[in-house]
């Protein structure tokens, strides 16, 4: 009897009509075995929003449109949302998350393959790094497409720390395959035509690692997602005359630059609940350094110590967004990061180091309080001026919220990605 291997790639094409199923099937034939693959491209006709926009000819010579076609593994949200918005057709191909990791890159493979054989695609945009670059690679290579890689953050820097915490726990195949995946990523940037990365702070870092033109290194920020787990509370805005003191950071306890920032704007909140009887801390994240962050907590006074919570991974973040009064965030690893967008849709004042992508999202003094990095014992002294001060609170709160609906709308990353991808392949 065959055997049937089923994978789902999930292929959206940008324009007005409707949804329709095509099923393509490739059979393999053996002396006792029959095997299938079916690679099933649900495509949506996605009706056109905004007609001001006009990706599908830039840097043409005529009238005829251009495609691009964007891939990606994960985070499918961040670029769908803007791109659905362009007055033309943009193309998605996403792994479907319930197949089997080699099945999902086999059909990943023939699918790109083919789209760009029969619809000559103007660039293909590989998102966040990894096999799926590779295989945009390979795809760009055989059939002379452009590639634009997209990077969240400073993968480089991030491969190494996480090669150098396999190898330091011995955990030699963990880290023969960071080593791996990184060589890749590697050769897929030297053959790129670009890059789009998620902050102007990266550009540099950027540069310095792939050689690349600035003028080949495009910026796309991250978008709000309204329709996130994280922020899917309707009532989003803090309580302008309630003040309770309770103090957040979520964050990602893989990286020890994460970790560290944490540990260190500890040090500063643990006095303010020092001088504060009422406040509270929680933090939010798990990861290899949690119980790290745990031995540090339990260092502390007995009557600070019982006034931290560390919660590790949580289901209902939106939960802990909306209680909390204030957010602080220290890291030493970062690039444009997705909890400071989250904290700014639910009101909160944020506190966080004048670092990386923080910077563009935060204006110091009015849409949060920013600390230099060797001036971390300013954090005590902001958090009492947010206590304290009703005017500054309510004001951190209200520009917060303007400032991520402005920067980080649908609309504006939908310019930025037309601006990008024109400067690129221009």
């Amino acid at each position: 009897m065959g055997k049937i291997a089923q994978c789902n790639l999930d292929v959206l094409f940008g324009d007005e009509g409707v949804r329709c199923i095509l099923l393509r099937q490739i059979t393999l034939k053996t002396q006792r075995v029959e095997v299938r693959f079916q690679i099933h491209k649900r495509i949506d006709l996605v009706r056109v929003i905004d007609e001001s926009l006009d990706i599908m000819k830039m840097g043409a010579e005529d009238d005829q449109q251009q495609t691009f076609v964007v891939v990606t593994s994960r985070r499918f949200r961040e670029v769908t949302g803007p791109l659905d918005r362009l007055n033309g057709q943009a193309n998605y191909i996403k792994i479907n998350d319930k197949v089997g990791r080699l099945r999902g890159y086999i059909c990943l493979l023939i699918s790109l393959f083919r789209y760009t054989r029969s619809e000559s695609p103007g660039a293909i945009v590989a998102i966040n790094g990894g096999l799926v670059t590779f295989i945009c690679l390979i795809v760009s290579v055989v059939q002379d497409t452009p590639l634009i890689v997209r990077i969240a953050g400073n993968r480089w820097e991030t491969r190494k720390e996480r090669f150098r915490a396999h190898a330091s726990n011995l955990e030699y195949q963990q880290a023969l395959s960071t080593v791996f995946v990184f060589l890749l990523e590697r050769l897929a940037e030297r053959r790129a035509t670009g890059l789009i990365v998620v902050s102007k702070s990266l550009i540099p870092t950027a540069i310095h690692y792939t050689k690349f033109d600035a003028s080949k290194v495009g910026v796309v920020h991250i978008p709000l997602d309204e329709n996130s787990e994280h922020i899917s509370i309707s009532d989003s805005g803090v309580d302008e005359d309630e003040y309770s003191s309770e103090i957040l950071t979520v964050t990602n306890l893989d990286y020890e630059g994460k970790y560290r920032g944490v540990r260190d704007g500890l040090n500063e909140i643990s006095k303010y609940l020092h001088d504060n009887q009422d406040a509270t801390y929680t933090v939010v994240g798990g990861g290899r350094y949690v119980d790290n962050l745990m031995r540090d907590v339990g260092d502390l006074d007995g009557d600070v110590r019982s006034r931290i919570n560390i919660v590790g991974n949580v289901d209902d973040v939106a939960h802990y967004y909306s209680k909390s009064d204030v957010f602080v965030y220290v890291s030493y690893r970062d690039a444009y990061p997705n909890v400071i967008i989250e904290a700014q849709y639910f009101g909160l004042p944020i506190i966080s180091v004048e670092k990386f992508g923080m910077v563009e999202q935060i204006e110091h003094g009015e849409s949060g309080m920013l600390v230099k990095e060797n001036r971390l014992d300013n954090i005590h002294q902001y958090l009492r001026q947010i206590e304290q001060d009703v005017e500054l609170r309510n004001r951190l709160s209200k520009q917060a919220r303007n400032k991520v609906a402005e920067d980080n709308s649908i609309h504006s990353i939908s310019n930025e990605f037309v601006q990008a991808i024109r400067k690129i392949i221009s």
